[in-house]
């Protein structure tokens, strides 16, 4: 027998359905091991990491193990890039096999599958070296900086490599929204045959010094008072415009929220459920440009439909820091114009297949007409420009229009459907009108325009973008209002304390350290150098910071008090609680207030429960709440409030496992690292008596 172990039992499902007999396709579930969430695991000096395996994790090398000694052959096929490297590393330590072949695909296809079985290699250290290197650095700058900024800061805060960056661009774009000032102006608009063509004045000729807009009405309604024109210039000119690049994930992402209102997560998701169907091929890329093979598919298919290929073979620049490591994504099998379980997936996939097929085909071409036009009105002179566009040949718009983008101005206007005049022609206007302006503040970012910027920036990669915009959201230090991002208190106050202060903060050091990272994983920089390099520089910056006043100090001790925010109400409590100060006070609009007298102390099953929440949730648990049951009850309140739902129980999990590989179902929302126990329950209360299907038996729970 034959084992290649995969991620997801339904990227098994798949693969084991274009094998042989003689083959057994089982799922890892995701990681088996993480980093423990109640200490930071970053070994002192070696900077060595230490894993623990969750109950889910020990269940699955439970199911594993005898497959593995059964097994002939082993190939590890997890994702093909730096997680799942790890994720296969993890798999061939903790289930102790000795002999594998390591084996990625791009796509799950019969065809990718055989070219994956035919090129097996080992696994990549210096890929696993990255990842790790990644998972170091969080929790060096988290664990590290987390605390003494609360305590500097009067609150709790947390810190991070790419998530404060970050909430940084959100804070300073808000920022300048609050500079701006409005600038009133205006401008006249001409309108020829009732409306039907229209040309704006230009402005520039009126314009003195350093001024960039009109101010004075009474000039634009000069403008727009006149009638008799005179054609200046005209010309006419095909003006040819490529397609779009096919997706990266990046543009994926941006794509999705501008054209289906679909947010960064939920269009990751969608992607992973698509290629492990094996109906797109891998969604991490930063890579704009096809395979040769995807090329010569589309181009086939293209051909067959009498559509017009590009004359020559397109290539589109790639980021900066791009690791080209994937194509972009297109669909696997091109003459499937619909695929996807549900519509939210089939609307992902049209995007997909749309864009890929457009960016092999020929140039739309529009036919662009420019006039230029002067009127002569109380001796002075406005000149005027009308212009338009108009379709002739369809090219790559035969199977895509242009997409929305969420920085689009929502009131363009256009000149409509110029006629070519020759110079010197007289043309009569049949009426005008003032244009009011007013200079606009630059937009907040939505996020995919937050990820988009990331990416020009160099912070964060395919992978992570998503988790960076969803982290900094369920973190509260932004908010979503009508679909942008808007910097709470929090998310002021965590940037406020980290800028100035600690390098990573900076965009450029932020960017410089991704682009180690990826130097790791070529290997030309070391782990330990990377991370070692890192602790140094969080080792003078935080001495630093240790000279710094708190916020709000202590009445009695002197040392910093912070703010314990509840659903009912909040308090602030001293830090120091650990040498002995018991001092609370009231929370009066922000700053401390009134000591309040306390004597109260938690019960053992209080404190209990809130270790638990913390050690569960990856939460500091000050020692000042640990002091009072009132303090601790706020606590526990606000940790429930932000805590993300609870996930599916193992057994939950091993029941939806069985369920799906029995009955063929699509797995629920998250499956199978993020499922919560609430969506695990309806899923198994919905499924679990599948009319004539057999009832799955409930597997014994690992030992």
């Amino acid at each position: 027998m034959k084992l290649m172990i995969v991620e997801s039992p339904t990227k098994a499902k798949k693969i084991g359905s274009l094998l042989g007999s003689d083959w057994r396709v089982e799922a890892s579930m995701g990681h088996i091991v993480d980093l423990p969430t109640d200490q930071m695991a970053v070994e002192p000096q070696t900077y060595q990491l230490t894993y623990v395996a969750s109950e889910r994790g020990r269940s699955v090398i439970s199911r594993l193990k005898p497959l593995v000694a059964e097994a002939d052959a082993i190939y590890l096929a997890t994702d093909p890039d730096r997680e799942g490297e790890a994720i296969s590393e993890h798999l061939k330590r903790y289930l102790r096999i000795e002999r594998y072949q390591r084996v990625t695909f791009n796509e799950i296809t019969e065809t990718g599958i055989k070219a994956a079985l035919a090129a097996p290699r080992p696994i990549d250290r210096r890929l696993v070296a990255a990842q790790e290197a990644r998972r170091a650095a969080d929790r060096l700058i988290g664990y590290r900086v987390s605390f003494p900024i609360s305590t500097a800061a009067g609150q709790s805060l947390t810190a991070g490599r790419c998530q404060s960056p970050a909430v940084r661009l959100v804070v300073e774009r808000q920022n300048e929204i609050d500079r701006f000032k409005v600038t009133d102006h205006f401008s006249a608009l001409a309108e020829f045959e009732n409306g039907s063509w229209t040309a704006e004045w230009q402005t520039k000729s009126f314009l003195q010094g350093d001024d960039e807009y009109i101010l004075d009405q009474s000039l634009a309604e000069r403008a727009a008072a006149c009638r008799r024109f005179t054609v200046t210039a005209a010309a006419e000119k095909p003006v040819a415009k490529g397609p779009p690049a096919p997706f990266t994930t990046s543009a994926l992402l941006q794509a999705a929220g501008a054209t289906l209102g679909y947010p960064p997560a939920l269009t990751q998701k969608l992607a992973q459920s698509l290629f492990e169907a094996g109906l797109i091929t891998y969604h991490r890329t930063d890579n704009p440009n096809l395979s040769d093979d995807g090329i010569a598919a589309i181009g086939a298919y293209a051909e067959g439909q009498g559509w017009q290929l590009s004359e020559k073979k397109r290539r589109w620049p790639l980021p900066e820091g791009a690791q080209e490591a994937h194509e972009a994504i297109r669909p696997t099998h091109v003459e499937d114009r619909e695929a996807g379980e549900d519509d939210k997936q089939k609307a992902l996939y049209k995007l997909i297949w749309q864009r890929a097929v457009a960016s092999q085909l020929a140039d739309a071409v529009y036919k662009t007409v420019t006039l230029d036009l002067t009127a002569d009105a109380g001796g002075e002179r406005f000149h005027f420009r009308a212009r338009s566009a108009e379709l002739v040949k369809q090219g790559w718009r035969i199977v895509a229009a242009d997409e929305k983008s969420d920085d689009e101005d929502e009131d363009e206007s256009t000149n409509g459907r110029v006629p070519m005049l020759q110079p010197g022609t007289s043309v009569t206007a049949t009426g005008g009108k003032i244009l009011r302006k007013a200079t606009k503040p630059p937009r907040r970012y939505t996020e995919t325009s937050l990820i988009r910027k990331l990416e020009q920036m160099g912070i964060g990669r395919p992978s992570t973008f998503a988790a960076i915009v969803s982290n900094i959201c369920n973190k509260k230090y932004v908010v979503v209002e009508k679909r942008y991002l808007v910097p709470t208190q929090s998310g002021r106050a965590i940037v406020g304390n980290l800028v100035g202060r600690f390098d990573f903060a900076e965009y450029d050091f932020t960017k410089d350290l991704e682009k180690r990272l990826d130097l790791i994983a070529e290997g030309r920089e070391r782990y330990v150098d990377v991370i070692a390099d890192l602790d140094q520089r969080l080792d003078v910056e935080l001495g630093k910071l240790a000279s710094v006043k708190p916020a709000h100090p202590c009445p009695k001790c002197g040392k910093a008090l912070r703010l314990v925010t509840g659903k009912s109400r909040s308090f602030f409590g001293c830090s120091g609680y650990r040498d002995g100060c018991p001092v609370i006070c009231e929370n009066d609009n922000g700053k401390p207030g009134a000591v309040i007298e306390r004597s109260d102390t938690p019960s053992e099953k209080q404190a209990a429960f809130a270790k638990r929440i913390a050690e569960e949730n990856g939460l500091s648990l000050p020692e000042e709440v640990m002091a009072s049951a009132k303090a601790l009850s706020v606590w526990i309140d606000e940790a429930l409030a932000a805590a993300p739902p609870r996930l599916a129980s193992d057994k939950q999990r091993e029941f939806i496992a069985t369920l799906i590989e029995q009955n063929g179902l699509q797995p629920p929302a998250g499956w199978p690292d993020n499922v919560t126990s609430d969506v695990a329950s309806a899923f198994i209360s919905k499924n679990g008596k599948a009319k004539g299907k057999s009832k799955p038996a409930r597997r014994r729970k690992a030992s």
